[in-house]
């Protein structure tokens, strides 16, 4: 019937139409109702719909981890532990590349914080249901000396999925890599060495390892383990306090990197100390090393900014300014230090602010500076975009105020993740770190 009504007015249009043609037109005419239908049934429906590929989504790039302290195992140094972590609940974790990172959300003290560590298990552990990472005790240290002191056996705690951009690519970089590693800065590279041994990753790794003696040097038993079993790996130590037959002497200096970089056109990745990365970079410099074959993994920003050569040097410059925190339709004014980041600072007052790595990377932590002039370490911000310079946005980690100022940042409430609340659940199976 309303086939024929159709085909009546188009012919009093005199307008002549193939039958195909006519059912198209009366399919457009009925899109809007059956689309209309369509969305009331799924509204109705029972159940919920999970397609397959969703869930491999999800699995792959979870919002958040809550992981379970399986076992825990100190270092030789005495100083460093190490941290076997499982999902809650058993089964693979999201897979990683070695010398990725997961940032640990934590409340200690009142203050909601992250940090970001490297994972050093190999990524085929991932499909084995675990992760490890390792923590070292430093005199003043915050976060680190927390955990170190009170994580336990059994403790669940909350992170992020695997992130960074500190592992190797064929497509980008050279078969023959050396890393260039300083103190705890060796656990990326633990990660890459066992990838190799695991078969996950394929490139040869020459790794020089910088340490005060031999009583510092992490991981050294699994590295030489590895180092005996595989003809990719290769482990160079070098002490700077200690003189021994086998290892080298002093810092890790140009010549010590040319007697032992693995060709010319060698990448060179580096993982240490500001102080440490500042100077093999120096060193590399005077070896003519592109600057192309260089890649550093980040870290916060260290010492007082103050004393930097590019700080803005004002004499009459107060202590402190008032940070307004705008989140939401919360606004909180809170004292901010000149030579404290304002991710710190905003931490420090119990906000919750959204971060990863607190080195100006991963720009998680990018928050709209509404007013007032801050300070950006020039090292710090290129990862930082053109336009958010232009517009007033900062990635607040690694910058500090210079003037009272006003942020704007991005409510939690629609950062999804599970609750941060660090709980203990006594002592739970024990697994090799």
């Amino acid at each position: 019937m309303k086939r024929l009504k159709v085909k009546e007015k188009l012919e009093k249009l005199k307008l002549k139409i193939s039958k195909n043609s006519l059912k198209d037109i009366l399919r457009t005419k009925n899109l809007s109702k059956k689309r209309e239908e369509t969305i009331a049934a799924a509204q109705e429906s029972k159940g919920d719909v999970t397609f397959e590929i969703n869930k491999k989504a999800k699995h792959l790039h979870p919002d958040g981890l809550t992981l379970v302290v399986r076992n825990i195992e100190e270092r030789s140094t005495g100083d460093a532990k190490s941290y076997l972590l499982v999902a809650r609940g058993g089964g693979p974790l999201p897979a990683f590349r070695a010398g990725q990172y997961i940032s640990l959300r934590l409340n200690i003290g009142g203050s909601n914080i992250t940090r970001p560590y490297s994972i050093s298990s190999s990524p085929a552990d991932a499909g084995n249901g675990f992760y490890v990472i390792t923590v070292k005790k430093t005199p003043g240290g915050f976060a680190g000396n927390a955990i170190f002191d009170t994580l336990k056996t059994g403790d669940e705690i909350v992170s992020s999925a695997p992130e960074g951009n500190f592992y190797y690519e064929k497509l980008r970089d050279s078969e023959n890599v050396l890393a260039i590693a300083g103190g705890s800065g060796i656990t990326p590279f633990v990660s890459m060495a066992r990838a190799i041994r695991d078969g996950v990753e394929d490139f040869s790794l020459t790794i020089l390892y910088g340490a005060k003696d031999r009583n510092n040097l992490i991981y050294r038993r699994q590295l030489d383990e590895i180092a005996e079993n595989t003809d990719k790996v290769r482990v160079i130590y070098v002490l700077e306090k200690e003189e021994v037959e086998g290892y080298e002497h002093g810092f890790i200096t140009a010549e010590i990197i040319k007697r032992y970089m693995p060709g010319e056109n060698c990448g060179v990745f580096i993982c240490g100390p500001d102080a440490m990365k500042k100077f093999i970079r120096a060193q590399l410099e005077s070896l003519n090393v592109p600057r192309r074959l260089i890649r550093a993994e980040g870290s916060s920003v260290a010492g007082n900014v103050t004393e930097r050569d590019d700080y803005p040097v004002r004499g009459d410059m107060p202590e402190y300014f008032d940070i307004t925190v705008k989140q939401g339709m919360s606004e909180t004014v809170i004292k901010g230090r000149r030579d404290e980041s304002i991710l710190i600072s905003i931490e420090r007052a119990g906000i919750e602010a959204p971060s990863h790595c607190r080195s100006g990377e991963c720009g998680w932590c990018r928050a709209k500076i509404v007013s007032g002039d801050i300070y950006v370490p020039a090292e710090y911000d290129v990862s930082r975009r053109k336009m958010d310079k232009e517009t007033g946005y900062a990635h607040i980690c690694c910058s500090f105020p210079l003037s009272p100022i006003t942020v704007e940042l991005v409510p939690m409430s629609i950062i999804t993740g599970p609750d941060m609340t660090v709980e203990s659940k006594g002592d739970g199976e024990s697994t090799e770190a």
